[in-house]
């Protein structure tokens, strides 16, 4: 490793670990500025902290906007300050950046009063994997009757789809698209619950160049994940049949394809082509 190399791993370690003093000898060397080295270093800890608590404020917004910036920053802080590897940043990009932020707020005491907010942050990082993921042409209902057309209706019942690629599925007890809706740009914050918010079932998808969080049935939700576990067509159907009887599984498959939430896998695509 190079000397200039070895300096700023120094350097970056430092910048976590205070008690690090190494690099104030390898600094000792480098500028003739009046300020003292440990005075320099601590400007450079400021700025990375007060950095990343911005990022984590621009990545929570609702999160910031249900405690307030004050009692935000001061949990980004106590966030950040852990000796965690998901503390920091572990590329230049800030996507994916504070991945258990959700589950540090479970544990952090004075946040308790808000036992919804760790599955509104949750959704928050659902929302930014989902922006930030890849795009595909979701399957239609004339891409399925082309497929029956070239394998047979019986093929159907055994066509193992995929989902979009950017996708999240999520569960809370509390109305927690409710609480990230009412609290988006222009809205008052203000929630009416009824009881039949609760037990929220959430889709967050990408089916083409906007993010949508759905609220979906039970149905739904155990269609969605049976796909995603590998299921055929068929034994997704049933799946949305026994979560939720009073709704025609059909209907729930049509409905989540006519959103654009599915993708034909690729072996299939090729045939068809």
């Amino acid at each position: 490793m190079s000397q200039l190399a070895e300096l700023q791993r120094t350097f970056a370690a430092s910048l976590r670990d205070p008690a690090n003093g190494q690099v104030m000898l390898d600094l000792a060397s480098i500028g003739n500025e009046q300020l003292p080295h440990r005075a320099r270093m601590d400007v450079y800890r400021n700025n990375v902290a007060s950095s990343l608590i911005d990022a984590l404020a621009a990545l929570y917004p609702v999160c910031q906007r249900l405690v307030g910036e004050e009692f935000f920053r001061a949990a980004a802080k106590v966030y950040l300050d852990r000796p965690s590897p998901d503390a920091l940043p572990r590329q230049a990009s800030l996507i994916g950046f504070a991945p258990d932020f959700a589950g540090f707020l479970v544990g952090f005491e004075p946040a308790r009063s808000l036992p919804y907010l760790p599955d509104v942050a949750r959704l928050e990082h659902a929302w930014h994997r989902v922006y930030h993921g890849s795009e595909a042409e979701p399957v239609t209902a004339t891409d399925l009757q082309a497929y029956v057309q070239t394998h047979g209706e019986q093929a159907l019942d055994q066509l193992v789809l995929d989902l979009v690629p950017a996708h999240q599925l999520l569960m809370s007890p509390y109305p927690v698209s409710r609480i990230w809706q009412a609290n988006q740009p222009g809205q008052d914050g203000q929630v009416t619950i009824a009881e039949e918010d609760r037990n929220e079932r959430i889709f967050v998808v990408q089916p083409q160049a906007q993010v949508d969080v759905r609220r979906v049935s039970p149905g739904a939700f155990a269609f969605l994940c049976a796909v995603k576990g590998g299921a055929t067509l068929g034994r997704a159907l049933i799946a949305a049949f026994e979560e939720e009887q009073t709704r025609d599984p059909q209907s729930v498959f049509a409905e989540l394809l006519n959103a654009g939430s599915f993708v034909l896998p690729t072996t299939v695509g090729e045939t068809n082509s």
